[in-house]
């Protein structure tokens, strides 16, 4: 393929023209060869480190997915009773 064609099928494939015409892979074709990309390893992320403060939404999950321990004292559920117009009402509360 002469240098002229390779340069159009390099540009109409959305490549580089120049690296088309001068680079010729090991088979003799003329596509444009990609350098070889060096492996990077990424260690993993570490877990939650330790000096993070807990949000309440965490803390929430955490006694949501522990199992009851029976020497644990009852959850307490307070009730709040409204006002007509929905607002709280801290003497009708029980």
């Amino acid at each position: 393929m002469s240098k002229l064609k390779a340069a159009v099928s390099a540009v109409a494939h959305g490549h580089n023209p120049i690296s088309a015409v001068h680079k010729v892979s090991t088979d003799g074709s003329s596509k444009p060869s990609r350098p070889e990309l060096p492996l990077v390893s990424i260690p993993p992320p570490e877990p939650h480190p330790i000096n993070t403060p807990k949000t309440p939404a965490d803390e929430a999950i955490d006694f949501f997915h522990r199992a009851p321990v029976p020497s644990d004292p009852p959850i307490q559920v307070y009730e709040l009773r409204l006002e007509e117009d929905g607002g709280p009402n801290k003497d009708r509360a029980v």
